[in-house]
C-alpha cells in the first residue's frame, strides 16, 4: 500500500516529467502525457479512497464523464504554454531581425562614411597636384621670365658696350660703318685692325683687353710714307691705312699672300704672294668677279698690278691667306671702292710672303 509521503513524492516527478515533456516536445506530446498523469492519480486516488494534493486539498477523482474534461483543460494548458512560447519566438525573432537590420545600417552607413572619406581623400590629392602643377608652372614662367630679362640686360650691356667700342674706333680712325650697337663685319674688322696696330690677340673680339686698350691704345699705326694721298698696305701687320693729303683717315684689317702652293685653273702651279713697292689702281670691277685663274670670287676689286688687286672677301683672318692680292672685308671693299679713285698710289711694304713687283 502507498503511504501519502509517496504520493507527494510521485505527484512531484509527474510535474516535473511534465515540465520536461513540455519543454522538449510538441503541442500533441505534451497534451497526451497529461493525460497519462491524469489517468495514474486517478487511478492512485480511487485505491487510497482518500488522498491529498500538498496544498491540502484532495485530489480529485476522475469519474467515467470527467477524463474528457480533464483532457480539455490539459489541451487548454498546453495550447497557452505553446502560444507563450510562440509569442517569445516571434518575438525574439523580430528582435534577431531588428538587430540585423540595424546592423545592416549600420554597416552601410559606415561603407558610405569611407567611401565619402575616400573621394575626399582623392579630391584633395587631385587639388595637391593641381595646386603643385601650377606652382611649378609660375616657377617655371617666373624662371622663363628672369631668364628673358636677364638676356635683355645681357644684351642691352652688350650693345651698350659696342656702341662705346665703335665710336671710340671711328674717334681713332679704323671704323667707317655705322655706329648703331650691332657687331657686324665691318667692326669686327676694325676691331681686329685695332688689336693688329696695338699688338694684342687679334681675334675681332670686344673682350676686357681690348676695351681697356681701347681707352688707352699702346700704340699708333705707323706710316712709312708716300704720296700725300695713297693707299699704305702694311704686310707685316696685316692692315691698311688710306692716306688723304697726308692724313691718316682710315686703317683697316688685310690679308694677304700665304705663301703656299695652289694649282691655277689651267693646271699650272703658282705660289700665293704678294708684290711690294709702289704702284697706281688702274682699273676695277664693281660687284662679283670670279677669278681667270680659278681661284674664287673677288668682291669689288681694284687692280694695281695685272691680275693683283684689292678687293673684298668673305674671309679676312688675322693672319695672311690669299693667293696673293690684298683682302679687305666686303662692306670695307664697297666703302674703298666708292672713295678711292683710279690713279691712287698704292704702297706695298714688309711681309713675308712677297716679290718685288
Amino acid at each position: 500500500m502507498r503511504t501519502r509521503g509517496q504520493d507527494d513524492r510521485q505527484g512531484r516527478d509527474d510535474r516535473q516529467g511534465r515540465d520536461e515533456q513540455r519543454g522538449g516536445t510538441g503541442h500533441r506530446g505534451r497534451s497526451i502525457l497529461v493525460l497519462v498523469a491524469i489517468i495514474s492519480i486517478g487511478v492512485a486516488g480511487a485505491a487510497l479512497g482518500s488522498s491529498y494534493l500538498r496544498d491540502g486539498s484532495p485530489w480529485p477523482i476522475i469519474g467515467a464523464g470527467q477524463p474528457q474534461d480533464v483532457l480539455a483543460d490539459a489541451d487548454a494548458d498546453a495550447s497557452a504554454d505553446d502560444g507563450e512560447g510562440s509569442s517569445s519566438a516571434e518575438e525574439g525573432a523580430e528582435r534577431l531581425a531588428a538587430e540585423a537590420a540595424e546592423r545592416e545600417a549600420a554597416e552601410r552607413r559606415a561603407a558610405e562614411a569611407a567611401d565619402e572619406a575616400e573621394r575626399e581623400r582623392i579630391a584633395a590629392e587631385e587639388r595637391a597636384a593641381e595646386e603643385a602643377e601650377a606652382r611649378a608652372a609660375a616657377e617655371r614662367a617666373a624662371e622663363e621670365e628672369a631668364a628673358a630679362a636677364a638676356a635683355a640686360e645681357r644684351e642691352r650691356e652688350v650693345r651698350v658696350a659696342v656702341t662705346a667700342a665703335q665710336q671710340r674706333l671711328e674717334d681713332l680712325g679704323y671704323l667707317v660703318g655705322a655706329v648703331d650697337g650691332e657687331q657686324g663685319q665691318q667692326t669686327t674688322a676694325a676691331l681686329m685692325a685695332f688689336q693688329a696696330v696695338n699688338g694684342i690677340q687679334v681675334d675681332g673680339v670686344l673682350g676686357p683687353q681690348t676695351t681697356e686698350t681701347l681707352a688707352t691704345p699702346r700704340a699708333e699705326p705707323q706710316l712709312v710714307g708716300g704720296p700725300a694721298t695713297r693707299i699704305e698696305v702694311d704686310l707685316d701687320r696685316q692692315v691698311l691705312h688710306l692716306v688723304e693729303g697726308g692724313t691718316r683717315v682710315v686703317t683697316m684689317k688685310v690679308s694677304s699672300g700665304n705663301g703656299a702652293t695652289y694649282t691655277r685653273g689651267d693646271g699650272s702651279l703658282g705660289r700665293a704672294v704678294t708684290p711690294v713697292g709702289t704702284f697706281t689702281i688702274d682699273r676695277r670691277i664693281a660687284g662679283v668677279r670670279e677669278s681667270s685663274a680659278g681661284l674664287g670670287t673677288l668682291y669689288d676689286p681694284m687692280y694695281f698690278l695685272r691680275g693683283f688687286a684689292i678687293h673684298g672677301s668673305n674671309s679676312v683672318p688675322a693672319g695672311p691667306a690669299s693667293h696673293g692680292c690684298v683682302r679687305v672685308s666686303r662692306a670695307d671693299a664697297v666703302w674703298l671702292f666708292h672713295r678711292v679713285p683710279n690713279g691712287t698710289a698704292v704702297v706695298l711694304h714688309g711681309g713675308q710672303h712677297t716679290f718685288v713687283g
